[in-house]
């Protein structure tokens, strides 16, 4: 990942894009990170629940616009600068609740001047481009929550995850 393999351009905004992903998170999929930013966001494991996803921005670079449709934890290794300037965030739509702002929502902490490893979790954001003006790359992996079960859990556990009931029997 410490090339880019192709140029991607910014999602052009307009009905053209499709339907929007959810209710909850109200943007087309095609900004989801792993289709609008495939040079920063590699896939490396996915299933029904979680998907994760290792996050690679050079020096230099600015990733096109992309959105995360998902809770996620956010787990640093590094801390790629001591300047928090270098780093720079763009908003699609500055005035969405998805920026963490509002009510129950906080903008994401800052991983600078704190120890390493660390992680940090993340509501669902909107379609963003983060600049990376610094001399050496952002990297980090984000584990992303595409289910979270909740209190649905006690009464639907045996249909989502049917192997559960024979945990008893394998000690």
């Amino acid at each position: 990942m410490t090339a880019a393999v192709k140029p991607v351009k910014d999602p052009a905004r307009g009905p053209a894009l499709g339907p929007n992903f959810s209710e909850q998170w109200p943007y087309p999929i095609v900004y989801d990170s792993i289709q609008a930013a495939p040079n920063n966001y590699k896939l490396l494991f996915e299933d029904g629940h979680l998907r994760v996803l290792e996050v690679f921005i050079r020096p230099g670079e600015t990733t096109p616009m992309h959105g995360h449709p998902y809770a996620s934890v956010l787990a640093y290794n590094t801390v790629s600068s001591s300047n928090p300037a270098d780093v720079t965030d763009t908003k699609l739509d500055p005035a969405s609740p998805l920026n963490g702002q509002g009510a129950g929502q906080a903008p994401p902490p800052s991983v600078f001047n704190m120890t390493v490893p660390i992680c940090v979790d993340m509501a669902p954001q909107a379609p963003h481009a983060i600049h990376n003006g610094g001399t050496v790359p952002l990297h980090y992996y984000r584990i992303e929550f595409k289910r979270v079960d909740g209190a649905a859990f006690a009464t639907k556990w045996r249909k989502w995850y049917p192997w559960m009931q024979y945990m008893k029997y394998m000690r």
